[in-house]
């Protein structure tokens, strides 16, 4: 009788009951580091305002802007080159890509497909190919204006990915 009166008390090797329960306010070290990180990894924004996916780590928004970018560059097919002779438009469109993409090199963020678009470019302009060579150099434009702004993009936004 004198036993039923007596309140449970614990082994020194069990957990307490108000432990156990996930409804109490207090957690553990482990469970509120756990959801710290998380949110961090979450709520980190890049600094164009995308957010890091969180099972492929990378900024959703730089390869959405990067294919927006390509995508309007290599539309750019309908412009007012095509009304130039054939061999004039490929010198300017390569000319422009050129210059572009020495902006990408002073930003220290050139992308090596651009000099292999490039390259190839020159290769069918030498070999007579213009509207292949325009294009491709279009396509190396595009590229390089991709890479100048990834660089103006990655400028400040490392800042954000550091876990502090």
């Amino acid at each position: 009788m004198r036993c039923a009166a007596k309140s449970y008390v614990p082994h020194p090797e069990e957990r307490p009951f108000g432990r156990v329960s996930k409804d109490e306010a207090r957690a553990s070290w482990f469970e509120t580091a756990l959801a710290r990180l998380l949110t961090m990894r979450r709520g980190a924004r890049a600094g164009g305002g995308g957010r890091i996916d969180a099972f492929t780590g990378r900024n959703t928004a730089m390869l959405r802007s990067a294919v927006v970018i390509l995508t309007v560059a290599l539309g750019l097919g309908l412009s007012p080159l095509h009304a130039q002779a054939p061999d004039a438009a490929y010198k300017a469109a390569l000319a422009d890509a050129v210059a572009t993409n020495k902006r990408a090199g002073e930003l220290r963020n050139q992308w090596t497909p651009t000099d292999a678009a490039l390259n190839a470019a020159r290769k069918a302009g030498e070999a007579g190919d213009f509207d292949k060579a325009t294009a491709l150099a279009k396509e190396a434009k595009a590229l390089a204006e991709a890479s100048i702004a990834q660089a103006l993009r990655e400028k400040d936004a490392w800042r954000d990915a550091v876990v502090r």
